[in-house]
């Protein structure tokens, strides 16, 4: 019964991650921001850099294929979600200048 239970699982994919793949608090919050300040950019009239985002993205060691998922994944939800408030926008805008990826 237990092989079944994990043939099952393992076929509807629910199957945990391997260890490495597992995504700390604080690379989730920095993926969650860095979605909020790629998505919010356009709205909120600021442009991000990219080579300061590439440097950023690397120095944070977010640069694996599970935390872009996680990116890419938080970017389509904000597509559909309502666009962001002057407030957010300020927040977005200020957070993206305090890591330094805002085009000059």
């Amino acid at each position: 019964m237990r092989a079944l239970l994990c043939v099952g699982a393992l076929a509807l994919g629910f199957v945990a991650p391997p260890a490495g793949a597992a995504m700390g608090l604080e690379e989730m919050q920095a993926a969650s921001g860095l979605a909020d300040i790629l998505t919010s950019a356009e709205h909120c009239g600021y442009t991000v850099d990219d080579q300061a985002l590439q440097n950023y993205f690397v120095a944070k060691k977010l640069d694996t294929p599970e935390i872009l998922a996680f990116i890419k994944d938080s970017m389509a939800g904000k597509k559909f979600s309502e666009k962001p408030n002057s407030s957010e926008c300020t927040l977005s805008r200020s957070t993206a200048a305090s890591i330094g990826v805002i085009a000059q």
